[in-house]
Formats: structure tokens, C-alpha cells, sequence
């Protein structure tokens, strides 16, 4: 409630379903970087009308958690873990319609990378630029920009994709 008085919102870095319920609930806007995420919980974010923000890029990138988890074997078997996951339900994210857009709070300068990952689980190279842009100012409530329409902010920044074509 405040935080909707304030004009703004909250975001949650919840894990796990009755964390994301209570979350969604308590007016939570956003889910951030959800490495566990199961199907069950893509419904109750879509219920309540929120957004994952995924940051594929801290848990599949060698400069992510495998930097330090490589010292570590239980830490790596978790990330391979997260890895396997974000592979099994990603796609059934994308499918489903769930609102998803992805964060830049992370692995700065990876966001090409985050795009990436979108697309090899099923989103359009088109639809992985509106997650990096377009969706992830809706879902920070800043609506004046991340497209390119007249009367709209922009700063347009150009990506080189490398990767296999099908």
C-alpha cells in the first residue's frame, strides 16, 4: 500500500511458491531473478499481474556464479541445478504469456547474453529485445521509454547476435 501511495512499486526476490504468493499478494510488482522458478508459481505471478524478471545471465555466463562456484562443489551442483531448471520451465514461461523482461541489475554488460538465453528457450529474437527493453521499462513503470515511438524516450543501442541460425 505504501509503496503504491508513493507512485512506485516493490519488486521481490522470492524462491519459491508460497514466497512468490505472499509476495504477489502483498502487492509485489516484480520477481527478480527466479533460478528455481516452477510451473505452478508462472501461474501465480500471471494471477496477480506481475512480471519475472530474469537474469539468465548470473547462472549460465562463466563470468556468473561459476566464476566462484567453480572452488565449490556443492555450490556448483546447485547452479547446474538452477541450470537444468531455468532450461525445463523457461520455455513453458515464454509459452504461457507470462510477462517476462529481463534485469540489467546484475551481470552488467551481459544483457546481450540475457537475450541470448531468451531466444534458445523459445522467444523471438524480437521478442528477447522487448524483454531488454520495452518490457523491462513496463515493468519498472517507466512507461515514457524502452521503445521506439514518437513522443517517447530512447536511447537505441545496436546488438551483434553471434550463434547458430536453425
Amino acid at each position: 500500500d505504501e509503496a503504491t501511495r508513493a507512485g512506485t512499486y516493490v519488486a521481490a526476490a522470492a524462491d519459491g511458491r508460497e514466497a512468490i504468493v505472499a509476495a504477489m499478494r502483498q502487492g509485489d510488482r516484480r520477481i527478480e531473478h527466479e533460478a528455481l522458478l516452477a510451473e505452478d508459481e508462472i501461474e501465480q505471478i500471471q494471477k496477480y499481474g506481475g512480471y519475472l524478471v530474469a537474469t539468465p545471465a548470473r547462472f549460465f555466463h562463466p563470468a556468473g556464479i561459476e566464476k566462484s562456484a567453480s572452488k565449490s562443489p556443492a555450490i556448483m551442483q546447485r547452479l547446474l541445478a538452477a541450470r537444468e531448471t531455468q532450461d525445463r520451465v523457461m520455455p513453458i514461461a515464454l509459452r504461457s504469456g507470462l510477462k517476462v523482461a529481463l534485469g540489467s541489475d546484475n551481470m552488467h554488460g551481459l544483457l546481450s547474453h540475457d537475450a541470448g538465453c531468451l531466444v534458445r528457450w523459445g522467444a523471438s529474437p524480437t521478442a528477447a529485445l522487448h524483454a531488454a527493453t520495452g518490457m523491462a521499462a513496463e515493468a519498472a513503470m517507466l512507461a515514457d521509454r524502452g521503445v521506439l515511438v514518437a513522443g517517447r524516450r530512447a536511447d537505441p543501442r545496436a546488438w551483434i547476435c553471434r550463434g547458430s541460425r536453425k
